[in-house]
C-alpha cells in the first residue's frame, strides 16, 4: 500500500510517495492457533475421501505457510543451522496435525512418511 503526500515548497507542487513495506511471515512463525491437538481441516480421511480430505489439508497447510514442509520445498536445514530446532518443531506439528485427521491405519511419526501413505502411494 502506498501513500502520496502532496506539499508546496518555493511555489511548487511537490508529491512525495511513501511506501509501506509488507511484512513477510516466515513458515517456521507459528501463532496460538497452531497447537498440536488442533483439528486443522474436515472432514476426517476415512479412505475413500481422500480427494476432499487431501483438498482440505493442503489448504490448511498452505494457508499457514507449512505445505513446504511436507513436500519438500522447504528442506531440512543443515547441522548447526539456527532454524534447526525449528524445523524439528514444524515436523513434530506437522505429524500431530495429520494424526489428528486421519484414521489411525495411516498413522506414521514422520510427516514425509505420513504424506504419501495417506496418498495411496506406498
Amino acid at each position: 500500500m502506498s501513500e502520496t503526500n502532496n506539499g508546496v515548497v518555493n511555489g511548487a507542487t511537490v508529491n512525495t510517495n511513501t511506501v509501506e513495506t509488507r511484512r513477510t511471515i516466515s513458515p517456521y512463525d507459528l501463532t496460538a492457533a497452531d497447537n498440536p491437538g488442533a483439528v486443522i481441516s474436515h472432514p476426517l480421511l476415512k479412505g475413500s475421501n481422500y480427494d476432499e480430505w487431501a483438498c482440505g489439508m493442503k489448504t490448511a497447510l498452505c494457508s499457514r505457510k507449512k505445505f513446504g514442509f511436507l513436500d519438500g520445498s522447504i528442506p531440512r536445514p543443515a547441522e548447526g543451522s539456527t532454524d534447526l530446532e525449528d524445523w524439528w518443531t514444524i515436523q513434530a506439528l506437522l505429524v500431530s496435525w495429520i494424526k489428528m485427521t486421519i484414521d489411525c491405519h495411516f498413522v506414521r511419526t514422520s510427516p514425509i512418511e505420513m504424506w504419501p501413505k495417506t496418498c495411496g502411494t506406498t
